[in-house]
Order: structure tokens, then C-alpha cells, then sequence
């Protein structure tokens, strides 16, 4: 059975509906500040765990050897039934409007990641029965909390 990139699988089984969540808003302020938000959630990713048989172990369950190969890799983990940890991710932007002559000047401060959330964003499929740890450490963690400062000029 092979896996297709949208998360549904060759045969008929596919990946349940998954919650995904994104709230943004802006208010200003008195003395000509603005402040905004943006919230979203999102499932973490599916979790695969291939792993390789060689045709020893594989030739007494199949009742005789593989035919065009030495071994074979198999998803041990049902499709759809194993996620990574939901991200949670929160940014925000402060910005001060001055106008000076005719020009408008805007300072801003983004704020990304505010709770400094740390969730995986990828992970390994191949999983090694003797070192399972390394099955479980992810590749790409959710950058930490970042601050930008800005300028834009309106003229």
C-alpha cells in the first residue's frame, strides 16, 4: 500500500479530518497605536514508521522468498492513527504611526512565537526496533521566539 502526499493511502483508507485553527485581529489604540494578533493551530504531522525486512524474515510469513528483491519496507503504524504534537503558534505586531510633513512613518515591532512554543515539525520515518529513541527526536522544531524591528515610509 502506498501513500499518497494529501495524508489518504492506495486502497480505500484515508486519513481522518483534522482541526485547523487561525484567528487574527488588530485594534488601534489612543496616540495613534496599533496592535495586532494572529493565533493558528495546527495538527501535527502524520507519523510513519517504516521498516526494512529482510527476505529471512519476511520469506516465513509470505511462504517463500521475495521475488525481485532483497528485503522490504513496511509502514508498522496503520495509517491515520499516529500524530506528532499540535502547534500552537502566536505573533504579534505593535506599530506607532507618525506623521512628519506630509510623510507618514510607521515603527514596527513583530513579535513571532510569543510562547516560544517547540513542537516538531518533522520527523524520521525510518524506525530502528534497537534505537527507538531516534524514531522519536524530530528533524525540524518550530523556530524559537524572534522579534523584527521595521520601518515604512508612506509619501
Amino acid at each position: 500500500m502506498s501513500t499518497i502526499a494529501s495524508g489518504s493511502t492506495l486502497g480505500g483508507s484515508t486519513t481522518p479530518w483534522q482541526t485547523q485553527v487561525k484567528l487574527l485581529g488588530s485594534y488601534t489604540l489612543p496616540y495613534e497605536v496599533q496592535v495586532a494578533a494572529t493565533y493558528q493551530t495546527f495538527p501535527g504531522p502524520e507519523r510513519i514508521a517504516n521498516v526494512n525486512f529482510a527476505n529471512a524474515a519476511v520469506q516465513p510469513a509470505l511462504g517463500r522468498p521475495l521475488s525481485q528483491t532483497t528485503s522490504v519496507l513496511v509502514n508498522v503504524i496503520e495509517p491515520g492513527t499516529v500524530y506528532a504534537q499540535r502547534l500552537h503558534q502566536f505573533d504579534l505586531r505593535f506599530t506607532k504611526i507618525l506623521n512628519v510633513g506630509g510623510t507618514r512613518l510607521r515603527a514596527m515591532l513583530d513579535l513571532y512565537n510569543v510562547f516560544n512554543d517547540n513542537v516538531g515539525l518533522t520527523f524520521t520515518n525510518a524506525f530502528n526496533p534497537a534505537n527507538p529513541a531516534f524514531w522519536e527526536r524530530p528533524g525540524v522544531i518550530l523556530p524559537a521566539r524572534l522579534a523584527k524591528v521595521g520601518l515604512q515610509v508612506d509619501f
